[in-house]
């Protein structure tokens, strides 16, 4: 561009740093060229809109630096600028990146949308399921107080009127043009001070414990610098209050049986915390689930407003629900309920769920749903089954019929197959499925190698009284001269061509 006398616009940074996002290697060359980037703009003092400030956003996240992609956030609260639901979009994509604490901040950063008055879209409710699956609540003592802490839910509820009446204040003469934002100032304050998780949070915690140590006092402190056009905000400030100590004790949840309209949905500005006394640690993706609601919490919350799940909400929920026969039946009538038309994507999940749980024939009772829904069975449906044919008979029938419907036998294929083979230390059942591999002259790549040196375990000595392994071990070092392997290609390899001598 600078040979051809041509100047950069706001749509050629916003590529750019797609590009950076989308690096091979995101933590390590993407990070050091999104860095160089940023510094340049900022070096030459380059006026960025609010697109390119999203990518930026999304960069920062996708690259491993999830502080910077939060400061960036919050220096675009703080600029005055009437952010809309996209903003929140790279906000929560953002909050993904962060596997320890995602969760907690998804949750905050979902309130503050809602104070703001800004309505969620399915890509926000996609991006939420997506946090519920990979990402934790970070700190258990800092989620209690934050999650449960009903006093101060209450102070952010607002009318409608209200929140109206603040963003209308907030809109100041020429705050409704386009903005553009000066990357050269990055938000020095963070949204709080909290010493454990200082980055999303609206409100800070602070917890001042007794010299007795039979209980703590806790206070809810906003001391985050208020910005004038932030009116709402302001207005939180001023009522922040105490917290009754008595809804942070030790006891787990609530007595007797629980019905959708007691079970606390997370989602909402004013949830039912009725005899929920603190939060056990949330490792499992159903557990955090059930914060939201559940199942049913999560749809009335997308009915209420006017959202309707599509095939990626559900196949996020396949992911996300209990593994139990029961939950997978009332998601399948949900569909149905729903009139969402699913695709393969969401059976393959299905399938996978039930293979993990050593449910093979409920997962292949699933192929006829598929083929009454009118749709066919791809690469990930065969690997899938075939993850949990841990008998040899049942993996050399699927290799049958995979030949038989006419679709190719791949790599992942004969890969699962090897791993499914392995956890049963069946070593005549690996050695029939290489053969079939070198029959089908389907290469090995660098993954069937390692799974298959990890079946012959050469690191160990050699076992005199398993004849069956020594015996592998000699088939496989014949059968890799043989066959050879496929060398692993640099990502960029294709977009590498002859150049041309003109």
């Amino acid at each position: 561009m600078k040979k051809r006398g041509l100047q950069p616009t706001g749509a050629t940074y916003t590529a750019l740093f797609n590009a950076c996002a989308e690096s091979p290697w995101p933590e390590t060359d993407g990070l050091m060229r999104l860095k160089k980037l940023h510094g340049q703009l900022r070096e030459k003092e380059v006026k960025i809109n609010l697109v390119t400030h999203h990518a930026m956003m999304k960069a920062y996240a996708k690259c491993g630096d999830v502080q910077t992609s939060f400061q960036l956030f919050h220096h675009l609260l703080q600029s005055g600028v009437k952010v809309s639901v996209d903003s929140f979009v790279f906000l929560f994509f953002a909050c993904a990146s962060n596997k320890e604490a995602g969760f907690l901040f998804a949750i905050e950063g979902w309130r503050h949308m809602l104070l703001k008055g800004i309505k969620p879209n399915i890509i926000t409710y996609n991006l939420l399921l997506r946090i519920v699956r990979d990402c934790g609540i970070g700190d258990l003592e800092t989620a209690n107080k934050v999650l449960l802490s009903s006093t101060t839910l209450q102070h952010k509820m607002l009318d409608a009127s209200q929140v109206k009446q603040k963003r209308s204040q907030t809109l100041l003469k020429g705050q409704q043009q386009r903005l553009e934002m000066d990357v050269l100032e990055i938000a020095d304050q963070r949204t709080v001070n909290s010493s454990k998780y200082p980055d999303l949070f609206l409100i800070n915690i602070s917890k001042n414990e007794s010299n007795s140590g039979k209980g703590s006092d806790i206070q809810m402190m906003n001391t985050r610098p208020v910005q004038k056009e932030d009116k709402f905000l302001s207005n939180l400030s001023e009522s922040a209050t105490e917290i009754d100590n008595s809804s942070l004790n030790d006891i787990v949840p609530i007595s007797g049986k629980r019905t959708s309209k007691s079970i606390p949905n997370m989602l909402s500005l004013s949830p039912n915390l009725d005899g929920v006394m603190s939060l056990t640690a949330m490792e499992r993706p159903a557990d955090r689930l059930s914060l939201l609601g559940g199942t049913e919490g999560l749809v009335d919350s997308m009915t209420s407003n006017d959202v309707k799940p599509d095939c990626k909400t559900l196949t996020l929920l396949t992911e996300v629900i209990p593994r139990s026969l029961k939950t997978e039946t009332k998601l399948l009538k949900m569909i149905d309920d729903l009139e969402v038309k699913v695709d393969i994507d969401f059976y393959n999940m299905l399938i996978r769920k039930r293979t993990k749980r050593k449910d093979l024939e409920g997962a292949k009772a699933l192929l006829v749903d598929i083929k009454n829904k009118g749709l066919y069975p791809t690469t990930r449906t065969y690997v899938a089954l075939a993850s949990g044919c841990r008998q040899e008979e049942d993996g050399l029938q699927l290799l049958s019929d995979v030949k038989a419907s006419g679709d190719e036998l791949t790599q992942p294929l004969y890969n699962a197959l090897i791993s499914a083979a392995h956890t049963q230390r069946n070593y005549d059942y690996v050695v029939k499925i290489l053969i079939d591999m070198e029959r089908n002259n389907v290469c090995p790549n660098q993954r069937t190698i390692t799974q298959l040196e990890n079946v012959a375990g050469f690191a160990a000595k050699p076992n005199k009284m398993n004849r069956k392994l020594n015996g592998f071990r000699g088939f496989y070092t014949l059968w890799l001269d043989r066959i050879g392997y496929q060398k692993q290609t640099h990502p960029w390899s294709h977009y590498r061509g002859i150049k041309s001598e003109t």
